[in-house]
């Protein structure tokens, strides 16, 4: 046998010993099975901001009924907010995620599904839970719009999309026109919508009236005033804080602050009254205006802030401490 010198030797050994460590990751990698997470903002406590922490679940199959979607922008509303501090009362308890409203692309189809495709874009509306890169929803049935959500009816292909909307368990799918803008499809739920409902199903504005808009910068009014605008010959009375006028000019016929005398001011422009009054505030200046409307006019009140604000946010305070 042929003499080897050390440095030979060692230089074998440390060949061998790199060849073993090769086949050992790759069979290392060959067994282990990669884990997908999405991340998701959940709120801990009941409060403020710092208790909203980013947590990361684990990807799982979608089941027969339901669809993924890849979350792609979520909305944050007046009701995400009072939800973070417990001023709406819950059937879920922290921690839980937030939100209220996104939009994005169905990534997972169950195989009992047939409304929805792979690559559809929607918009989603929750309860909560939309503040997250997945969603899984369990889509339960399709109704008419012009129908009781309760009524189930099978799908009809010559039903256009926008005259139907599926219905999940505390969710709302809604097809998003691929035009949209993906931040504005984000937003557009908790605000239009019901911007829609109050002007044409509850107030019915016609061309040619006067209407009132309390916090017509918030995300509600703004949508009421550009709705409005689309109905010939409107006027529109907006308030809002001075820092907001300069955005809404383009919107409102007339600006208000909320610390004015409102109904003073109107008289002095309206003698004649005006037709609508849209009120989300509520609280002590509500009966004042009604002086200010025409006969047979309508004051609709749409939220309580004032309530909330003064009321409720004490009491959860006080129970907090």
């Amino acid at each position: 046998m042929p003499e080897q010198n050390s440095e030979e030797v060692d230089k074998m050994i440390q060949n061998e010993t790199t060849e073993t460590t090769e086949l050992s990751n790759e069979n290392t990698v060959s067994t282990e099975k990669e884990i997908k997470t999405y991340k998701c903002a959940t709120l801990g406590v009941f409060g403020s901001s710092k208790h909203i922490r980013i947590d990361s679940n684990e990807v799982k199959p979608v089941g027969k009924n339901e669809i993924a979607i890849d979350v792609q922008a979520c909305g944050i509303n007046f009701h995400d907010i009072m939800t973070r501090q417990g001023l709406i009362e819950q059937t879920m308890k922290p921690p839980f995620v937030l939100g209220s409203e996104c939009t994005g692309i169905i990534s997972e189809v169950g195989e009992k599904v047939t409304t929805y495709k792979v690559g559809d874009p929607v918009v989603i509306l929750l309860e909560n839970g939309a503040w997250s890169e997945r969603l899984v929803l369990p889509v339960v049935e399709k109704v008419n719009a012009n129908q009781s959500s309760s009524t189930t009816t099978p799908p009809n292909e010559e039903t256009e999309a926008t005259e139907s909307v599926e219905i999940t368990v505390k969710s709302i799918i809604l097809p998003r026109p691929k035009t949209l803008d993906v931040n504005k499809a984000a937003i557009i739920g908790f605000a239009y919508i019901p911007a829609y409902i109050l002007i044409h199903n509850i107030l019915n504005i016609r061309p040619g009236e006067i209407v009132l808009v309390q916090s017509a910068g918030g995300g509600v009014g703004t949508a009421v005033g550009q709705l409005l605008k689309l109905i010939p010959n409107v006027t529109l009375i907006g308030v809002a804080s001075k820092v907001k006028h300069e955005k809404l000019a383009d919107i409102y016929d007339v600006l208000l602050e909320p610390d004015q005398d409102c109904v003073t001011e109107i008289k002095k422009l309206y003698p004649n009254g005006i037709h609508a009054i849209l009120d989300c505030i509520s609280g002590p200046d509500t009966n004042k205006l009604y002086g200010i409307l025409k006969p047979l006019g309508k004051h609709v009140i749409y939220g309580k802030r004032n309530y909330f604000l003064a009321y409720d946010y004490i009491i959860f305070l006080f129970s907090s401490n």
